[in-house]
């Protein structure tokens, strides 16, 4: 009982004389510090640790005296600003390679993978534009030139990861080639490029890189498609069975590794205002007036648009999602859809 009642005596007897050296030094400052503001002085600062004062006097105005309350109080903050560091870093620790992220969707995608944390491998035929885009990530980027249509490039591409990076936590299959034209103007020469690039590309960098996933027990994978699966536009027929493939592709590898702790998805992009797009437009400004109003959000998409659902599918807020071809379009295919039907 003498310890509860020290703090009495010392907060009712402020001239008595204290009993160590110790006591007058704590004491006193606060003593005089209450006296100028004309407040009582707390009784249990007298007998808490040191350190746990020193919290109580930090905390802000809005904090009532308690005791234990405002400390749990500080240590609940501090548990809100861990959690919010790991939200706004989702992919802090990992390392995601992107191919054909020298321009477009491929180079939004790197910025957005890179503010999420991650530390991104760039890859594509121009080391200029490479370069360019790397000197805007700030998580030591790595640039491996690679043009995928070259036999073994994809093999080759996965061992250069694996030697400089130690392989990948997220793979983004991104790099793609279009062909337009009838069916009966086929060139078997553009029929083997695009079919390397579009599909062979991604299954040789899966079997290279998917064992680092396996082996790390998790693993992203997201193929980049095209609503062109989906609806099979006049004159790409080449390009559309590329991305039929790629979407089969997914559900496949989606159901193989799943059980290994690796996910893979596809996205499929509508209409998206890229470079390659609008050089193949003469009056790109008519050509985004008519095809927005096909789109049911009345506008076209920008390449951050798909970056920002490639940066969520690649991270552990989509841990439950895996084997999707998922849709962004501004709802076009459903208005379309719905145009078709009403008509």
């Amino acid at each position: 009982m003498a310890h509860a009642q020290r703090p009495m005596e010392a907060t009712t007897t402020r001239n008595a004389p204290t009993t160590t050296g110790r006591s007058r030094r704590s004491h006193a400052p606060h003593d005089s510090h209450d006296e100028r503001r004309g407040t009582k002085k707390c009784d249990h600062t007298a007998i808490t640790h040191p350190k746990i004062r020193f919290v109580y006097i930090a905390l802000p105005r809005d904090y009532r005296a308690g005791g234990p309350k405002e400390f749990e109080a500080m240590e609940g903050a501090k548990m809100q600003e861990s959690q919010h560091d790991r939200c706004s870093k989702p992919l802090e620790s990992r390392t995601a390679l992107v191919t054909g992220s020298s321009r477009g969707i491929g180079e939004a995608t790197a910025k957005a993978l890179d503010e999420a944390g991650a530390r991104v491998i760039l890859t594509g035929r121009t080391i200029a534009d490479l370069e360019r885009v790397a000197a805007g990530l700030g998580n030591e980027p790595v640039v491996i030139p690679t043009d995928l249509s070259e036999a073994g490039a994809g093999t080759r591409l996965a061992e250069a990861a694996i030697s400089r990076a130690g392989g990948v936590d997220v793979l983004v299959n991104n790099a793609g080639f279009p062909i337009r034209g009838a069916p009966e103007d086929l060139v078997e020469a553009e029929l083997d490029r695009i079919l390397a690039v579009n599909v062979r590309s991604i299954l040789m960098l899966v079997a290279g890189l998917g064992p680092t996933m396996i082996e790390r027990g998790r693993g992203s994978i997201i193929n980049v498609s095209s609503v062109a699966s989906l609806r099979g536009p006049v004159g790409r027929v080449a390009y559309t069975a590329t991305k039929g493939a790629i979407d089969a592709m997914t559900r496949a590898l989606a159901a193989d590794w799943g059980p290994k702790g690796v996910r893979v998805n596809a996205v499929n992009p509508g209409i998206i205002k890229t470079a390659m797009f609008e050089s193949r437009q003469d009056d790109m400004t008519a050509v985004a007036q008519a095809m927005a109003r096909r789109v049911a959000l009345g506008r076209l998409g920008e390449p951050r648009d798909v970056a920002e659902l490639i940066a969520f599918l690649a991270s552990d807020a989509a841990g439950y999602i895996t084997g999707e071809t998922i849709t962004i379009d501004g709802g076009m295919v459903h208005a379309m859809t719905a145009q078709e039907g009403s008509g």
